[in-house]
């Protein structure tokens, strides 16, 4: 994470356009699989805005060349409702933007979501979201098992998230 210093108070402060950069880096557009680009990114807040309440709607919708501006830090202050539109886009909320801590939270997030995904276990993860702690646990069992044998030492051998190893295939 990139910043810059504040100069009212002297401490760090990461600009909109670097924790504009870690969301369009870090999450991708389920449409695409990829990483949003500026015109998928103004298009799927389109579709958002468009499901709200017709009230709800006036300030929300930004065009890909504003998005383009606010990402290359050429503009600086967007509006609330932006900020909302944005947030809702990547799933961080307003509060994203506006508090040092809550960006560097979603920075840690975003990493362990890189390492999960580095080691190929990221959609494991989250089909497991939803089960209860018995399901959980079977699921442990399950993956015990698994190491077993593909000769593997138990998991709490194992570092927290190894790196992605490459597989070689035994002949049974």
């Amino acid at each position: 994470m990139t910043e810059r210093d504040d100069v009212a108070g002297g401490d760090r402060v990461s600009t909109l356009a670097e924790k504009l950069a870690l969301l369009f880096d870090a999450v991708k557009d389920p449409t695409t699989g990829r990483p949003y680009s500026n015109p998928g990114a103004a298009a799927a807040i389109e579709r958002m805005v468009a499901e709200l309440p017709e009230p709800d709607q006036a300030g929300r919708r930004i065009s890909q060349g504003y998005i383009w501006e606010l990402r290359e830090g050429r503009k600086t202050n967007p509006t609330m409702r932006h900020l909302q539109s944005l947030g809702a886009l990547f799933g961080v909320g307003a509060d994203y933007f506006l508090s040092e801590e809550r960006y560097r939270e979603v920075g840690r997030e975003l990493d362990t979501l890189r390492t999960l995904d580095a080691a190929g276990v990221t959609q494991l993860a989250l089909r497991a979201t939803d089960l209860s702690p018995a399901g959980l646990a079977a699921v442990e069992a399950a993956l015990e098992h698994a190491r077993s044998v593909e000769g593997l030492r138990p998991a709490e051998d194992e570092p927290a998230i190894p790196a992605k190893r490459k597989r070689t295939h035994r002949k049974a």
